[in-house]
């Protein structure tokens, strides 16, 4: 959902990406996955050196922004 997730830096959407998609249910990174991920943006668009370096602190805030706007959800449903 890149429209809603994110609307600035193309590195945040890869951040973002894997999040969503490179974690397994025991809440475990799986690195395959991740560098399968990494390994095929950057086929379809190569990384900056200042993207490379910059993707993890883009990956916390990807998890915080999620986990954040999740909570506000869970908070405020209607009975």
């Amino acid at each position: 959902d890149f429209y809603f997730a994110c609307n600035d830096f193309f590195a945040y959407d890869l951040a973002i990406c894997l999040n969503a998609w490179c974690f397994e249910q025991d809440a475990s990174f799986n690195v395959t996955k991740g560098m399968a991920l990494i390994d095929g943006y950057v086929r379809a668009r190569p990384l900056g050196a200042d993207e490379v370096a910059a993707l993890p602190i883009l990956a916390r805030g990807a998890a915080l922004r999620f986990l954040l706007t999740r909570l506000v959800d869970w908070l405020d449903t209607p009975d």
